[in-house]
């Protein structure tokens, strides 16, 4: 049996897509200032990038929301081998409707506020037969409820606190070919779910009036994803199927630290954000099985089940490394009605290049993003804000024990959100 077929990734190393497919623009001003917005924002949306950060908002006695909504496309991702054969990914779109809230002031300076967001999920698929042996469809939601709470100490310092509840699904398949010790077709088709939890923390601290300093922490969420999957082959003229039955994967969300601070001169604010995100949670994958491979077969067919199945239960290391992003926004204020927003980042990659697949193709990037808000009463605003972010290219030789699965070059690529949002207040 060859290399191709003795072991075959895990495919559900996407779950954690590292920092090109990790979302942290979750509302209007957060893609249009590239999520620098951590130490002062300008709505509702501060409940999920900085909690501490509603004890400041204006208008004590209003209830603050925002609704928005992100279209959201990975262009096609160009592989070229090391042999020269060139091929790419699909094209692939992503829609994110996103939610925010704040409560009025209430007890003694508390404020409660809740977030709908989508941190995370894409699509990938490609049809060239080497890369479907690992990523022939990736299909990953990941859906997020924040509640928090914020208290304000006095004028200069403000904490806040809340929970994480993660839902994610997915859908994967991969397919490949084998050809010793005889032809033969293989794949699986997992599908699975998880709800878990975590928390937020964070404090923002205003020495003095134009000044914000602020820490905000999300915590890391273990995802228990539980489904179905079914593993088959197409072999010595049979249709087999290898297993069918339930299986089951522990995978972190990583944690994420960011350190923001803000300065208003006259009618510009200036924003900068360090983020730090903890992917060294992510040691292997390493899937469980709620039995054992399909015990019906003999002779030939009993020992290609069992290579199949024994490739799938194979425990594939990942060893990740944290990385850093580094984010500048500008928000500056045309009139009372209109403000205008940019930014940048510079966001690393995560996986070492030995242990870069098709199923993550994981690169460096840099960001590039602008907005605005336009406020048609007092109470009602609206933002429309866009994203570019330029994936640099990549040589890889991503690898198991025994085969090299991506052994060659990921081409540049591009990545772009486009976000409408309203806010409101009464």
């Amino acid at each position: 049996m060859n290399k191709e077929f003795l072991v075959l990734s895990l495919v559900t190393a996407s779950v954690l897509n590292a920092a090109g497919f990790k979302i942290n623009e979750q509302s209007n001003d957060g893609v249009a200032l590239a999520s620098a917005n951590i130490a002062k924002g300008f709505g509702a949306d501060v409940a999920y990038y900085n909690p501490a950060n509603m004890a400041f908002l204006p208008n004590d006695d209003k209830f603050s929301f925002e609704n928005s909504f992100s279209y959201i496309q990975l262009n096609k991702i160009k592989f070229q081998s090391n042999n020269n054969v060139r091929f790419g990914s699909k094209i692939a779109r992503v829609a994110a409707p996103l939610f925010h809230a704040v409560s009025p002031v209430f007890g003694d300076n508390w404020r409660f506020g809740v977030s709908f967001t989508a941190p995370a999920g894409m699509i990938i698929r490609w049809q060239d037969p080497l890369a479907r042996q690992t990523a022939a469809k990736f299909e990953l939601k990941v859906l997020e409820l924040s509640p928090s709470l914020s208290y304000k100490f006095n004028d200069q310092f403000a904490i806040g606190f809340g929970l994480r509840a993660v839902y994610s699904k997915g859908n994967v398949i991969n397919e490949g070919l084998a050809t010793n010790p005889i032809p033969m077709q293989y794949g699986r088709d997992i599908t699975g779910d998880s709800l878990d939890y975590g928390y937020n923390l964070a404090l923002t601290y205003r020495p003095i009036e134009d000044l914000s300093l602020a820490i905000a922490y999300r915590s890391k969420v273990t995802m228990t994803i539980t489904g179905n999957e079914n593993i088959r082959a197409n072999a010595l003229g049979n249709n087999m199927t290898v297993y069918q039955g339930g299986a089951n994967i522990s995978a972190p969300l990583p944690a994420i630290l960011d350190v923001g601070l803000a300065y208003t001169i006259d009618n510009t604010t200036l924003m900068f954000d360090w983020q730090k995100t903890y992917w060294s949670a992510w040691k292997e994958m390493d899937f469980n099985y709620s039995g054992g491979v399909n015990s019906s077969y003999t002779g030939a067919a009993s020992a290609i089940a069992k290579k199949i199945f024994s490739g799938y239960d194979r425990p594939r290391a990942s060893n990740w490394r944290d990385t850093n992003a580094f984010r500048i926004g500008v928000a500056h204020n045309i009139s009372q009605n209109l403000r205008i927003m940019a930014g940048f980042a510079i966001d690393e990659a995560a996986s070492m290049s030995d242990k870069t697949g098709f199923d993550v193709p994981d690169t460096k990037s840099r960001i590039y993003t602008t907005g605005l808000n336009y406020k048609f009463t007092k109470d009602l605003e609206v933002g429309l804000s866009g994203l570019y972010q330029d994936r640099y290219a990549r040589s890889v030789n991503g690898r198991d024990e025994l085969n090299r699965f991506a052994y060659g070059k990921f081409e540049r690529a591009a990545a772009y959100i486009i976000n409408l949002g309203v806010k409101y207040q009464f």
